[in-house]
C-alpha cells in the first residue's frame, strides 16, 4: 500500500504532526512509504520582528493542537532573530539517511530533528546535530558524518526532493497521500492523534474529497 508523505523540517505543524506520524510508521512495516522534504524556506530566512506574534501564536495552536512542546532555548533564539531557516541542509541530511535507517524510522528521525531545533533551539544548519540523532536511531555515525561531509553542499539532493513534491501537486505542509487504484485520498484530516490516523488509513477508501488539516502553505503562510 502506497503512503506519500511530504513536509518540511522547518514547518511547526509538521513538527506537530510528526509526534503522531512518527509512532504510526512503527505499526505500519507493510506500508510502501515515500517520504519526501519539500523546501518551505529556501536561501535561508530569519523570523521578522514583525512576524514574531503571529509566529508565537501559530506554535501555540500547534501546542493545543497535537500537544507538542515549544522549548524556552528555541523561544530566545526566536526573540532575538537568530533562527535561520534553510530548508536544503535538513533536505539533504534526510535525503542521505533515508538511503541507512528502516522505513519505519524516518519519521522518528525528522521528529527528533524537529525537537532538536523547536525544543532546543539547535542550528540546523551543523551536521553533527544529524549525526547524533541518526547514532542514536542505530545508523553507523561514521558512514553517515562521511556521507554527510561529503554531500553538504550538493544541492541536488534536496532539489531532487522539492521537484517530487512538487509532482504530487503538494500546496502545503504536512501532506500525506494514499494512493488506491491510481486515485490519491487524504490521509491527515483532523489525526492529531495516532488513534485518529489509524482510523484514517482503516477508512481511507471512505475519505472524502477536500479534507483538510492545519497547514504551512508553500509561500509561508499559516505557519
Amino acid at each position: 500500500m502506497r503512503v506519500i508523505y511530504v513536509f518540511d523540517t522547518y514547518c511547526g505543524w509538521c513538527y506537530g504532526f510528526e509526534s503522531v506520524f512518527s509512532k504510526f510508521l512503527k505499526n505500519h512495516p507493510e506500508i510502501s512509504l515515500e517520504m519526501y522534504s519539500g523546501g518551505l524556506f529556501v536561501g535561508g530566512e530569519t523570523i521578522k520582528a514583525s512576524m514574531l506574534e503571529h509566529v508565537k501564536e501559530s506554535n501555540a495552536r500547534i501546542t493545543r493542537y497535537y500537544g507538542v512542546p515549544f522549548g524556552d532555548a528555541y523561544e530566545k533564539q526566536l526573540a532575538a532573530g537568530n533562527l535561520k531557516m534553510d530548508s536544503v541542509k535538513p533536505a539533504i541530511a534526510f535525503a542521505l539517511v533515508r538511503e541507512m535507517l528502516p522505513k519505519t524510522q524516518w519519521g522518528e528521525f525528522i521528529y527528533e530533528v524537529q525537537r532538536a531545533f523547536y525544543i532546543d533551539g539547535k542550528d540546523l544548519n551543523e551536521p553533527e546535530i544529524f549525526v547524533d540523532i541518526a547514532r542514536n536511531l542505530g545508523v553507523d555515525a561514521d558512514k553517515y558524518a562521511s556521507e554527510l561531509k561529503n554531500n553538504w553542499d550538493n544541492k541536488t539532493l534536496a532539489e531532487d526532493d522539492f521537484k517530487k513534491s512538487d509532482s504530487f501537486g503538494v500546496e502545503s505542509f504536512p501532506t500525506l497521500l494514499i494512493e488506491v487504484d491510481g486515485k490519491y485520498h487524504n490521509l491527515l484530516s483532523g489525526a492529531n492523534t495516532v488513534e485518529k490516523l489509524e482510523q484514517n488509513f482503516r477508512n481511507y477508501s471512505q475519505l472524502g474529497e477536500g479534507d483538510t488539516a492545519p497547514s504551512c502553505k508553500i509561500d509561508g503562510s499559516g505557519c
